[in-house]
């Protein structure tokens, strides 16, 4: 006699699986913040230096004429003259305000490296740097050689050497388009009025 032999089901125990703990975060991979230097806006800081240049000559040039003195043993050089004067106003105006007229209208502010203003002798050394690495203490031909290359290198780098060398950050916001009018028109008043002297120059000597 045969006896079948049926093999009886086997049940699988069952998995344990751990629960997941409400509330704990995932793991992330974590990211690299990225550092995005400054956009260097070369021409935004030529204009704003120009408009600075342009208003002290003409206060000089008032004072000038309502002083009555004559300027004729330093006519040769009478304009590097004015750029070296200018760069203790400059500094003075950065200590005190942080930035210059041009600066203001076109929106640029000069700190030092805590984001604080820079003292006076901060803003007469990087004052100075300019008017000698950048501006070529006046001389011409000279003068539009350095600026060429300090132009270039801030397109470059994304900051001046003198910059640099400090750790000066300059800082940009967006210029509006009624103060990029407002410099449009100052700059077309001011070529009249240069064009109108020297016409009258020539005419009254």
């Amino acid at each position: 006699m045969e006896e079948s032999k049926k093999s009886a089901p086997v049940k699988k125990a069952p998995s344990k699986v751990a629960p997941k703990k409400k509330g704990t975060p995932r793991k992330k991979g974590v990211r690299k913040k990225v550092v995005v230097p400054p956009e260097p806006r070369p021409w935004v800081r030529f204009w704003a230096r120009m408009i600075d240049y342009s208003l002290f000559f003409i206060v000089v040039s008032y004072l000038i004429g309502v002083c009555k003195v004559s300027t004729a043993p330093v006519q040769p050089f009478f304009g590097a003259l004015m750029l070296f004067l200018w760069t203790f106003i400059e500094a003075f105006l950065l200590a005190v305000w942080g930035k210059t007229p041009g600066k203001w209208i076109l929106r640029t502010e000069v700190l030092s490296n805590g984001k604080k203003r820079l003292s006076y002798s901060e803003g007469l050394s990087r004052s100075l740097s300019v008017w000698w690495l950048g501006m070529g203490a006046g001389i011409p031909i000279i003068s539009l050689i350095t600026m060429t290359v300090a132009g270039y290198k801030l397109t470059k780098n994304g900051i001046t050497s003198w910059d640099q060398r400090r750790k000066y950050h300059v800082a940009h916001k967006k210029v509006q388009w009624w103060r990029t009018l407002i410099v449009v028109l100052f700059f077309l008043a001011y070529a009249g009025v240069i064009v109108r002297v020297n016409y009258f120059a020539v005419q009254y000597p």
